[in-house]
């Protein structure tokens, strides 16, 4: 028997950590709020480090009244004990958290709990919530009930008053801000117009050079060799860059036997590619990855994306928890299901059904295996610092502390998690989980991890139906 002992905690204060949690702006209402738990059995021992269902439920009135919101989180209690997850952003079932009008409560709060993440709630606690975020409340502020008082004012007696288009002597006398001529101060119209004012690019860019991160529009093609250049000129140079590398090499296979006299001449065309990035591969979705030359292997340096195999025919994208724990063929899916938000950084996970097709890589690239892995961890100094040289830099994506990070050989490793062969989702952001087929002495394929508090890459046996991360070699 489990007993839940909980806090409700209100987020009074937001602070910009915050603001990147609840993902709104300004002026807008967050709504979420913050909820922790700490759950303990009969024995008052922690339940740790185990998946837990809570169902959290808004009542109104009273704490037998109507459910106008509630919603299911799945998560994992930590070495204490503890959960921590956001009221707003769960399995939503009932309402709408933006739309409760919090000025008319009171209002309570119902946890029910299965301590095996299940759906058999068999704890339950009940509690008034006695206040509510000023952000959810202010968006139900009264409205005005009488015309206010104050009006725009009217300046009548301002020292700017008497000026206009065409006297603009008299800004010299506008508060004694003495002669603007001599201050360099436009002093006669010298175009005909207040309103086109001619200025250079240059006039400008004396006071800074910075936009700002914003865009800049509708730019010319560049003609000298310092002008600006518009991504659509980059772009087609990247284009006619890539065509000229697959016919080069076309021609480089074709040569056979006189391979040895153009090596050189392919090397410096294979480092100068490698150097700018520009040495890519696409899948047959039209994906495009960064490729990187560690020893004398050629690794893709992101994670696999590809929605179908190289033959045309689709991967199963299969969603649900269930339909995924039975699977015996290939299939893949998005963590969490949200492809917009995972995708683009993590790429796809993806059982060894469909890793054992031999289709899932571009023709002339296959999944890493067992031994290219090792091979890979051997030339950088050995698995026990593999990791640190592998993974991506910074805690953008990797947790803190990104424990020796330096991503020297820019394989660029990032956390995508793995989905588990009960259909869940697990570690995204902790650690990145990848194929390296290899059947162990137990007929049991092996998989590489590395973590955000390690700089080892680690290798363990795996089930068929876990859902990984894939990089491909090259053939």
């Amino acid at each position: 028997m489990y007993t839940l002992f909980n806090k409700f905690k209100i987020i009074l204060k937001i602070t910009p950590v915050y603001l990147l949690l609840i993902n709104t702006s300004f002026g807008q209402s967050p709504y979420m709020i913050n909820y922790q738990a700490v759950i303990r059995n009969a024995e008052n021992v922690l339940v740790n480090d185990r998946i837990v269902s809570i169902k959290l439920s808004i009542i109104r009135e009273t704490d037998t009244g109507n459910i106008v919101f509630s919603e299911i989180h799945q998560t994992k209690t930590n070495k204490n004990g503890l959960i921590s997850i956001q009221l707003g952003i769960g399995n939503q079932q009932t309402g709408s958290l933006a739309q409760i009008d919090w000025s008319e409560g009171p209002y309570f709060l119902k946890t029910e709990t299965d301590p095996e993440g299940n759906y058999n709630y068999t704890i339950s606690g009940i509690s008034q919530i006695v206040s509510v975020p000023y952000a959810l409340y202010a968006k139900t502020a009264e409205k005005l009930t009488t015309e206010p008082l104050e009006k725009d004012p009217v300046f009548t007696t301002s020292p700017a008053v008497n000026i206009t288009q065409n006297k603009i002597t008299e800004w010299d006398h506008a508060f004694n801000w003495g002669n603007h001529k001599e201050a360099g101060y436009l002093k006669t119209e010298i175009d005909g117009s207040v309103t086109n004012e001619l200025q250079d690019l240059n006039s400008v860019l004396q006071y800074g050079n910075s936009a700002g991160y914003r865009l800049i529009k509708n730019l010319g093609n560049p003609e000298e060799e310092h002008d600006a250049a518009t991504k659509v000129y980059v772009d087609q140079l990247e284009k006619q860059l890539k065509n000229f590398r697959d016919t080069f090499f076309y021609y480089i296979e074709m040569m056979g036997g006189f391979i040895n006299y153009y090596a050189d001449k392919t090397e410096e065309l294979e480092k100068m590619l490698l150097e700018s990035g520009q040495y890519k591969i696409s899948d047959i979705d039209g994906n495009l990855y960064r490729i990187v030359k560690i020893g004398e292997q050629y690794w893709m340096a992101e994670n696999l994306k590809t929605t179908r195999f190289n033959d045309g025919s689709q991967i199963p994208f299969v969603p649900d928890d269930i339909e995924w724990q039975s699977l015996s063929t290939g299939a893949f899916c998005w963590y969490n299901n949200e492809m917009n938000l995972y995708a683009p950084i993590y790429g796809a996970l993806y059982n060894l059904y469909s890793v054992q097709s031999e289709k899932i890589c571009p023709e002339g690239w296959h999944v890493s295996s067992f031994d290219e892995w090792a091979e890979l961890c051997d030339f950088i100094g050995g698995f026990a610092e593999a990791g640190g040289k592998l993974k991506e830099i910074s805690t953008t994506h990797w947790q803190n502390p990104n424990t020796g990070a330096t991503d020297s050989y820019k394989f660029t490793a990032r956390p995508g998690g793995f989905r588990g062969n009960d259909g869940r989702y697990y570690e995204i952001g902790d650690y990145g989980y990848w194929w390296g087929p290899h059947y162990n002495d137990n007929g049991v394929y092996q998989n590489f991890i590395m973590g955000y508090n390690s700089l080892i890459v680690f290798s363990y046996s795996s089930d068929p139906k876990n859902g990984y991360s894939v990089r491909c070699v090259k053939d």
